[in-house]
């Protein structure tokens, strides 16, 4: 998407999925999400490795494979938002060298504070 984001923000995608009335309805519930704040960083929505794979290198591969990409397309940084309650996730980023930024309530009125972490390029 222009904004970088995965949400349309006209009703026609959410009409051929859903239906006219249930594709408006879920539209109209997007004006409920709370993005993050503008950034020139390129942000990482999440990594998930299936259990059996884990603590072979992956998610540090992929991590190394999109500060690769972000570095050729000119970002400063790396930013991650993780829940705060998943401490693993957390771990993991940190392990990775993200740094703790802030905590903020991002995302649906229903979720959870989340942790924002960086990693300079």
């Amino acid at each position: 998407m222009r904004g970088g984001g995965f949400l349309d923000p006209g009703h026609g995608g959410f009409v051929a999925v859903w239906g006219p009335l249930r594709g408006r309805l879920r539209h109209l519930a997007t004006g409920l999400y709370r993005p993050g704040a503008e950034t020139a960083d390129l942000v990482l929505d999440g990594i998930a490795v299936l259990p059996q794979w884990r603590g072979r290198g992956i998610a540090r591969a992929l991590v190394e494979a999109a500060a690769a990409h972000a570095r050729r397309q000119g970002h400063p940084a790396l930013r991650a938002e993780v829940q705060a309650g998943n401490r693993a996730a957390l771990a993991a980023w940190r392990a990775m060298g993200f740094q703790p930024q802030d905590r903020q309530r991002l995302g649906w009125p229903w979720s959870a504070p989340a942790h924002v972490l960086r990693l300079p390029l």
